[in-house]
C-alpha cells in the first residue's frame, strides 16, 4: 500500500508525446550528419503547409481579400514565426538607371489581378510554386518556433484548427508536424482510457465466467490493477511519457499479467477435493507451479528485453518497461493473491461448472491427437511450408501517416497535396564541395543537372536550389527578360551574382539556402509519401545517377532530412527483430533445457513455439501485409508470450512423469494444465483484441495479429504438442492407447 500510494501520486504527471526524433536511429551516423545539417539550415519539420482552394478564381478579388485577411490573422499566432506566400514573397525589379535592386510585390494591393497572374506565371521563377497544378488554389509556407520552445505544438495545432474553422473557403487542407502530432496526441489519451476501460470490463465478465465468486475477480483485478499502477508510475518517476508505441502499455500488462494469476487460481480451487485448508493448499499450488510462472515470466520478459535492441526509443521504452511490470506481477501474484488467500475466511471451492465447456474442448483436441495424429502432422508440415514461403515475401515498409485510416481527413489533406502541390514529404540534401572554390561554373551546372534528375524521376517539387537561386538572380541582373533566364557561363559573373545574393543574406523565402563558411549547400523540395519501400528504389537510382553521369564530380551529395531517418530506421527495424527472435529462441532453448532435462522435448518444444510465428509471418506476407513499427514487434513479444503454455503444460508433464508412464502423464498433464491454458488464452484474446477498436491502424494491427497468434499457439500446444511427444516417446502396448483413450 505504501509502494502504491507513492507510485500514484506520480499519475498526474503523466504526460503524451509523439516527437518525431525519437524516432530517428539512436546513435547512428545519418543522425548525427542531420544534426550538424540542422545546425546550418534550421529543421525540415518546424513547418506547416497550407492550401486555401477559391470558388472560381485564385485571382478573384474577393478571394485574395479573404485570403490576404487569412494570413494576418494566421501571422498573429503565438509561436508562427514566418509565413511565405504569393501576397507577401518579393519581387526584385533592377533598376536601368543605377542598376540598384529594387522590391516589389507579385500581388498588387488593388489589382488589375489579371495582369498579375500574367506576370507570375511568364517568370518562370519563384511565384509559381505557391499555386496549385489546377490554379485553383494558393499555397501558404508557415513556419513555427521549433519543438521544445515555450509554445508546444499541440497548443499550437489547436490554434490554427480553431483559425480555420472560421474561414470559409471553397476548401482548406492542412498538412505539417505539428498538426499531425496534435492529432496523435489527442488520440493516444482518448484511446488509452478506452482501452483500458474495455480491457478492465472484459477481463472482469471472464473472470465472472471461470471462477463465479467475488474473490475470483476482485483478486486478479487488485492484482493487475496494482502492476499497472507501480509500472506506469515507475516510468513517470524516471522521466518519461507515453507515446504513439508505449501507450498500449497498461493494456499489454494488464493481459498479460493475467497469466500466472489464472494459473495459480485454477490450481488452488481444484485442489477443494484434496485439502479443506486454505493454506496447505496455496501452499501446495505454489510448489507445484510457482517454477513455471517464474520460467513463463522470464520468457515473456525476454520477448520484451529484446525489443532493447530497436534504435527506436519509443520502442526500447516499451520493452523495458513491460519486463519491469512483469517482474511486479510475479511478485503482485504471490504477494497479494497468497495474503488475500490467508486473510480470507473460506476454504477452496471447486471451480463451477461453466467450465465444463472449456473440458468437452479439451476433450475433443484430445480425442484427435489420439485418432489423427498423421494428420494434425500432415496440417503442420504444409502450414510450415506456406508460412515459410509467405514469410520470404514480407518486405519493410512504412509511410508517413501509416497509423490513420486512408479516409482519414489527414490522409485526404496528403492525397490533395500529392496531387496539387508536389507532395508533402520533404527531401532535403546537402550539397558539399571536396575542393576550396564553391560554387565554380562546373559545380553550379552539376547541381541544375541533379536538380532536374529529381524532377524528372522522383517527380520532386523544388523548393531551393542554389542553381535556381543563381538563374533567378541572373534573370534579375538582365532586368526580369526571358534571354536573362539561364545559368551565367563565366566565374566572374557568378562570383558577381553569389557576392550580390550572398550580401543581402543567406536566406531564400526565410530559409538558409548556403552555410556562411560557402562550403555547404541545400536543395530542398517536397515529394509524394511515396513509402519506404518505392523510396529506397529512388535512392537507388540517385546513386546510379551520380555514378554514371558525375562521376568526376567535386560535389558531394548526401540525402538526408527527418523523413529519410524515420525510413532508415524502419529499415533497421528487420535486422534488430531478427537478432531479437535468434536471442529469444537461444535463451528459452537454455531455459527449456534446464528445466526438462531432455534435448528431444527442447527441440519438440522450440517446434511448437516457432511454427505459430512462421504461419503468422505467412499470413502476412501472402495478403502483403508490410513490416513496418507498428507490426515488426509482434513476433517477439507473441512468441514471449505463447511459449508460456508450453512451459506450464511440460511442467506439469515433468511433474507427472515422476509418478507415471509417460503416455499417462501427457494425459495427465493435458488435462490439468489445459484448462488453465485455455482461460489465460481467452483472457489474453479478450485484451489485445480491445485494439481494434483503435483509430490507429497500427495499433489495430497490434492486437489482431497478436491474438491471431495466441489462437496459433493455443492450437499447437493442444494438438501438435501431444503428437509430437507421443512421436517421439510412443506408448508400449495397444492396451496403453486405449486406456489412455477411455481415461
Amino acid at each position: 500500500m505504501i509502494l502504491s500510494i507513492g507510485f500514484a501520486s506520480q499519475l498526474p504527471s503523466l504526460r503524451f508525446n509523439h516527437s518525431i526524433s525519437a524516432f530517428f536511429p539512436q546513435n547512428s551516423q545519418e543522425t548525427l550528419f542531420f544534426d550538424e545539417y540542422k545546425s546550418i539550415f534550421g529543421n525540415d519539420n518546424d513547418q506547416i503547409l497550407l492550401s486555401l482552394r477559391a470558388p472560381s478564381s485564385v485571382f478573384d478579388s474577393t478571394f485574395i481579400h479573404a485570403a490576404r485577411h487569412f494570413q494576418g490573422q494566421l501571422g498573429s499566432l503565438p509561436g508562427i514565426t514566418e509565413i511565405y506566400s504569393p501576397f507577401n514573397i518579393p519581387r526584385y525589379v533592377r533598376s536601368s538607371f543605377r542598376g540598384d535592386l529594387k522590391q516589389r510585390t507579385w500581388i498588387g494591393p488593388s489589382g488589375p489581378y489579371a495582369e498579375d497572374s500574367t506576370r507570375i506565371f511568364d517568370s518562370g521563377y519563384g511565384p509559381e510554386i505557391f499555386f496549385s497544378k489546377d490554379k485553383q488554389s494558393v499555397f501558404f509556407w508557415v513556419f513555427h518556433e521549433p519543438e521544445g520552445n515555450s509554445l508546444s505544438c499541440l497548443s499550437m495545432s489547436q490554434k490554427v484548427d480553431s483559425l480555420l474553422e472560421t474561414v470559409s473557403f471553397a476548401e482548406v487542407h492542412s498538412v505539417g508536424k505539428c498538426l499531425n502530432q496534435s492529432l496523435y496526441i489527442n488520440t493516444l489519451e482518448q484511446e488509452s482510457l478506452l482501452f483500458t476501460s474495455l480491457a478492465v470490463l472484459l477481463i472482469a465478465l471472464l473472470l465472472w465466467w471461470t471462477f463465479r465468486s467475488l474473490a475470483g475477480v476482485l483478486i486478479p483485478l487488485i492484482m493487475i490493477g496494482l502492476t499497472v499502477l507501480w509500472t506506469v508510475g515507475l516510468m513517470i518517476w524516471m522521466g518519461e511519457s507515453l507515446n504513439l508505441v508505449s501507450h498500449i502499455l497498461p493494456v499489454i500488462l494488464m493481459v498479460i499479467s493475467m497469466s500466472d494469476v489464472v494459473h495459480l487460481r485454477t490450481h488452488y480451487l481444484s485442489l477443494s477435493p484434496t485439502y479443506d485448508n486454505r493454506i496447505e493448499s496455496f501452499r501446495h499450488s505454489v510448489r507445484t507451479i510457482g517454477k513455471a510462472t517464474l520460467f513463463t515470466s522470464l520468457t515473456t520478459a525476454v520477448g520484451f528485453l529484446t525489443l532493447t535492441t530497436s534504435s527506436f526509443r519509443p520502442v526500447v521504452e516499451l520493452g523495458m518497461y513491460a519486463s519491469i511490470g512483469l517482474a511486479f506481477a510475479l511478485i503482485l501474484t504471490y504477494a497479494v493473491s497468497g495474503s488475500l488467500i490467508i486473510i480470507g475466511k473460506s476454504t477452496p471451492s471447486s471451480l463451477p461448472a461453466t467450465t465444463r465447456l472449456l473440458d468437452q474442448f479439451l476433450t475433443w483436441c484430445y480425442r484427435q491427437v489420439e485418432e489423427k495424429p498423421r494428420t494434425i502432422l500432415i496440417s503442420s508440415g504444409v502450414l510450415l511450408i506456406l508460412g515459410l514461403s509467405g514469410s520470404f515475401q514480407l518486405e519493410v515498409n512504412n509511410y508517413l501517416l501509416d497509423d490513420l485510416d486512408p479516409a482519414h481527413p489527414h490522409q485526404l489533406d496528403f492525397r490533395y497535396f500529392e496531387t496539387e502541390h508536389g507532395g508533402p514529404r520533404p527531401i532535403e540534401i546537402s550539397i558539399s564541395t571536396t575542393k576550396d572554390s564553391f560554387l565554380t561554373v562546373s559545380q553550379v551546372e552539376e547541381i541544375r543537372m541533379v536538380r532536374e534528375f529529381l524532377e524528372s524521376d522522383w517527380k520532386a517539387d523544388i523548393l531551393l536550389s542554389p542553381d535556381l537561386v543563381i538563374l533567378q538572380a541572373n534573370q534579375i541582373y538582365h532586368f526580369g527578360r526571358k534571354s536573362g533566364k539561364k545559368l551565367p557561363e563565366d566565374q566572374d559573373r557568378i562570383d558577381e551574382l553569389m557576392f550580390g545574393m550572398l550580401d543581402s543574406g543567406y536566406k531564400i523565402l526565410g530559409q538558409t539556402w548556403m552555410s556562411e563558411d560557402r562550403t555547404r549547400a541545400r536543395l530542398s523540395g517536397r515529394i509524394g509519401d511515396v513509402g519506404s519501400k518505392v523510396f529506397r528504389q529512388m535512392e537507388e537510382r540517385f546513386e546510379q545517377f551520380l555514378q554514371t553521369d558525375l562521376p568526376h564530380s567535386s560535389l558531394e551529395f548526401q540525402i538526408t532530412g527527418t523523413s529519410y531517418l524515420m525510413d532508415l530506421n524502419t529499415s533497421f527495424l528487420a535486422e534488430n527483430i531478427l537478432y531479437g527472435l535468434a536471442a529469444a529462441l537461444l535463451f528459452i532453448a537454455i531455459l527449456f533445457a534446464y528445466q526438462l532435462r531432455s534435448w528431444p522435448m527442447v527441440v519438440i518444444s522450440l517446434i511448437v513455439n516457432i511454427l505459430p510465428l512462421l504461419v503468422l509471418g505467412g499470413m502476412m506476407g501472402w495478403i502483403g501485409m508490410d513490416l513496418k513499427i507498428s507490426t515488426s514487434f509482434v513476433f517477439v513479444v507473441a512468441f514471449g508470450i505463447a511459449v508460456d503454455d508450453s512451459i506450464h503444460f511440460l511442467s506439469r508433464l515433468r511433474q507427472e512423469l515422476m509418478i507415471h508412464p509417460m503416455n499417462t502423464a501427457i494425459h495427465q498433464a493435458f488435462f490439468h494444465s489445459g484448462k488453465a491454458i485455455l482461460l489465460t488464452t481467452l483472457i489474453l484474446l479478450g485484451g489485445f483484441l480491445t485494439f481494434c477498436f483503435s483509430d490507429f491502424l497500427g495499433t489495430f494491427y497490434f492486437g489482431v495479429l497478436i491474438g491471431t497468434s495466441l489462437v496459433l499457439a493455443l492450437l499447437a500446444d493442444l494438438l501438435l504438442l501431444p503428437v509430437l511427444l507421443f512421436f517421439v516417446f510412443p506408448l508400449t502396448s495397444d492396451r496403453e492407447r486405449s486406456s489412455s483413450l477411455s481415461a
